[in-house]
């Protein structure tokens, strides 16, 4: 992976109409306040709305308003920083909208040295999960499992907990999810 050649994090401040700060950002984004009209510069690295914003924006978040660090998160090196995913791209495609809407949390400053050794180990868990769940390295494609399908209907016909089952009915449920269970169990247990 290529380095950046600036700094990762710019650590410009907005402040709002009264002076307090909203939020941090890049230069890119003070610009785009500046040309508009929409701020009046404070210093080199701070602007000011002149204008009253709606809510509270990032202000009431200490992760937005802290200045970062251009540093490397596993050694403090600042030389040859690259952003790097804490969870995977193929991850984090299946993942809520939630958390996919706050992605700031998801990047952090890696030297090259460490995201190579970071990546080799990765991969080999990467391997391993693709492996205990038969399912493709880079997320792509389909694997047909009906039982996994059915032992989820199982699952939750188990946790309507419906007086009207019969007895040999929830015993039929309560194999099948066991039985696909056991079957990913030995997925933390290797190395």
């Amino acid at each position: 992976m290529l380095p950046r050649t600036g700094a990762i994090y710019e650590n410009c401040r907005v402040l709002d109409a009264s002076g307090n700060l909203l939020f941090r950002a890049g230069r890119k984004r003070l610009d785009w306040y500046l040309q508009r009209d929409l701020a009046k510069q404070i210093d080199a690295q701070t602007i000011q709305l002149t204008f009253a914003h709606k809510g509270s924006g990032r202000s009431t978040e200490p992760f937005y308003l802290q200045e970062m660090r251009n540093t490397c998160v596993i050694c403090d090196s600042s030389d040859t920083l690259t952003l790097h995913h804490i969870v995977p791209a193929q991850y984090r495609q299946h993942m809520p909208e939630q958390v996919k809407s706050h992605s700031s949390h998801d990047l952090l400053p890696v030297c090259t040295r460490c995201h190579d050794a970071y990546e080799h180990k990765a991969g080999q868990l990467k391997r391993h999960l693709a492996e205990c769940f038969e399912a493709p390295l880079l997320g792509t494609g389909w694997i047909d499992r009906p039982d996994i399908g059915k032992a989820r209907k199982a699952a939750a016909a188990l946790l309507a907990n419906n007086p009207r089952i019969p007895e040999h009915r929830l015993s039929e449920l309560r194999h099948l999810v066991h039985q696909v269970s056991m079957d990913r169990r030995t997925l933390f247990s290797q190395n």
